[in-house]
This record gives C-alpha cells, structure tokens and sequence, in this order.
C-alpha cells in the first residue's frame, strides 16, 4: 500500500471511531460537565499508549523526538484534544449531537488554509471542491432529523445559537490544532506523537480540575456502565485510537486530505445513529451522504 492510500485509510478508520465515539458519548454529555468527561476520556487514552509504550519500549518510540516536536504536539493538544474536545462536548449538551457534530467537522476548511499558507501543502481544485461537498453534505447530515415543532423553536433559538457558537468554534481549534500536528509530526515515531499529545491533554485538564477544586465531582458519581461508556470514548475517540490513526494520515497523506477526509465522521455517526438507536432515516440524511462520499473521492484523487 502506498503512503498515501495508507495515510487515506487511517484517516477514513479515524473518523469511524470518531464517530462512534461521539455517538456513545451523548448518553453522558447531560449528567457531566464536559471538562470532567474530556478530562476522563484522556485518561483513558494515556492508559491506552502507555500499554503500547510498555510493549514497544521508550527507546524505540520516543527515539528521535525532537524538543521541538513536543512542544508543537503539547500545543496541538492543547489546542485539539482539550480546548476544541470540551467546547465540541458543550455544544453537545446544548444542541445536541446532531447539530453540533457536522458543525465541528467543518474545521478542514480552517486546515486546508493553514496547510497552505505555512505548510506549502498544494491545494488542488478538486480538494477545494471535495471539501465545500463534504461541508454541504455534514449540514444536511447535521439537519437530517427535520426541523423543530414551532413552539419549540423559539423558546430553544437562544440554546441553540449558543450551541452553534461553540461548534464553529471547536472547528476552528480544530483546523490550527491539525496544522499544528503536522509540524510537530516531522520525523516522530506515531505512537510518541499520540502518547505525548494524550499525557499532554490527561495533565492539562487534571491540573484544570485540581485549580477549579472539583476534585471529588472527577473521581466520583459515576456508576459501572457510565465509567465503561467514558472509557470507551477515551480508548476510541479523539484522544485514542482515533487520533493515533489521524496522526499517522497527516503523516502520510498531508494535513488538508486528511483533515477532510476525517470530517466524514457525521456520515457514520448518522449511520451508527440509525442502526444502533434506531433513529429515522430521512431523505436530508440520504442527501447529505451522498455528497459526503463523493466530496471525499474528490479530495483523494
């Protein structure tokens, strides 16, 4: 397999986990505030790579890690697995994550003019009109359910705004947090890039909490089947697997493709959404898929 189809490959599996991850997550986003459970999540994620640093071994993982490096992958967790993870988990809870998800899955187009302004990335017209297609197709996926009864709409319109908000905003950390990750990729062994940005987030957020003096919320209250949920999405999600594979997309196939490609996770979560909650299929949803698949041949042509 060449380098970029690998690279296209991991970030098609990235987003899969993505999106399961977000779905699995909604039953939790009410009953804690999203630093807690993005705190959680990178936990469980920190676990997960010092698993693969005990199997592997430190010295054939971190070797050739530049200082330079770490400070750009600190940033780029910063910046994506916690500043743009809790505001993507706030607008969850406000507008739940049908809405919020595909509005965050817009962060490609922050990327793609990162990519290549600083990056000197090449941006084709293919890949310009791949990710309008997939943006076009992630709003319909995000508007799929239908429209709010009227009575509804105005008492949630300030909620709902709100929500939006915080999606746009996690989108653009999002985008600077790829860019970000590519320059701190460079020659790096992947598993020292997602350990160092998972141990980064898990230390960020734990010190948050600490400062905060919610201590006692972090550590308890939580029953066996929602701590299993929040482990899940940790070991899955954006700060597990999900990034591991992100990672090594940027790596491979540049952060623009990878960026658009990784954004077609509202196409799966709509799927896992109808099969696994058994939510309603609509012609929105139906739409929005198509140009979510075709997009994404585009951009990785």
């Amino acid at each position: 397999m060449q380098p970029v189809e690998l690279g296209i490959s991991g970030a098609i599996a990235s987003a899969i986990l993505w999106a399961l991850a977000s779905v699995l997550i909604k039953t939790q986003v009410s009953q804690r505030d999203p630093v807690t459970l993005s705190a959680l999540q990178s936990l469980f994620a920190s676990l997960l790579f010092l698993g693969f640093l005990l199997v592997l071994g430190p010295r054939g993982v971190f070797f050739g890690l530049r200082l330079s490096s770490v400070v750009a992958l600190i940033l780029a967790a910063a910046l994506g697995l916690v500043a743009a993870n809790c505001l993507f988990l706030s607008s969850i809870r406000i507008a739940g994550v049908i809405q919020a998800f595909p509005l965050t899955c817009s962060y490609p187009l922050f990327t793609m003019l990162l990519a290549w302004a600083f990056l000197s990335e090449t941006i084709s017209w293919a890949m310009i009109l791949g990710a309008l297609l997939v943006v076009v197709g992630v709003t319909l996926l995000g508007r799929g359910e239908g429209d709010l009864p009227e009575a509804k709409t105005s008492s949630m319109q300030d909620s709902s705004t709100r929500g939006t908000v915080l999606a746009l905003f996690s989108a653009a950390c999002w985008g600077v947090a790829t860019a970000v990750m590519k320059v701190g990729m460079g020659e790096a062994d992947l598993f020292a890039a997602g350990a160092t940005m998972a141990w980064s987030a898990s230390g960020i957020l734990t010190l948050w909490i600490i400062i905060r003096g919610r201590v006692s919320s972090f550590l308890g209250g939580f029953d066996f089947r929602s701590l299993a949920v929040v482990a899940g999405t940790g070991l899955l999600g954006a700060s597990g697997l999900s990034n591991l594979l992100f990672l090594m997309a940027v790596h491979h196939a540049g952060a623009a493709r990878a960026s658009v490609l990784a954004a077609t996770s509202p196409l799966f979560a709509a799927l896992f959404a109808i099969f696994l909650l058994r939510e309603r299929f609509s012609l929105k949803i139906g739409a929005g898929s198509l140009l979510v698949v075709v997009g994404s041949w585009l951009v990785s042509i």
